[in-house]
């Protein structure tokens, strides 16, 4: 009968990682030359020009691609009324795009405010 060795492995201790370390990403703005961080006025100014410009400098970028994408509603909204030859389809979009830039405005306003809050460690709503 042939002979079986056993060998014991070495005893390793567990890894346990600090419980101090917290790793959050950083929040990635839009940085333009000669406006300050977290403005609420620049970011509603910003929204008012362009539709998730503000949203974009206050670093929501999910909400500044949605907003920016809605732009390209009214290109087919014309052509969809250059096919049926009424102007239905521009008057929905239109009215849509301005309840879009009122809310973008809002939007940018209470972002900026909120991480000015907690940048300066102040309160915020």
């Amino acid at each position: 009968m042939p002979t079986v060795w056993l060998a014991a492995a070495p005893a390793t201790p567990p890894v346990v990682p600090p419980a101090a370390v917290v790793v959050s990403p950083a929040r990635e703005t839009l940085t333009l030359p000669g406006l300050p961080p977290d403005d609420p006025w620049v970011a509603a100014g910003l929204s008012f020009a362009v539709n998730g410009l503000g949203q974009a400098y206050n670093g929501d970028w999910d909400k500044a691609w949605w907003l920016l994408g809605a732009w390209g509603l009214y290109p087919a909204a014309w052509a969809l009324d250059a096919g049926t030859g009424s102007g239905t389809a521009r008057t929905l979009v239109t009215v849509g795009m301005l309840g879009a830039k009122g809310w973008a405005c809002w939007d940018a306003w209470q972002g900026a405010t909120r991480h000015a809050g907690q940048t300066t460690g102040g309160t915020s709503r």
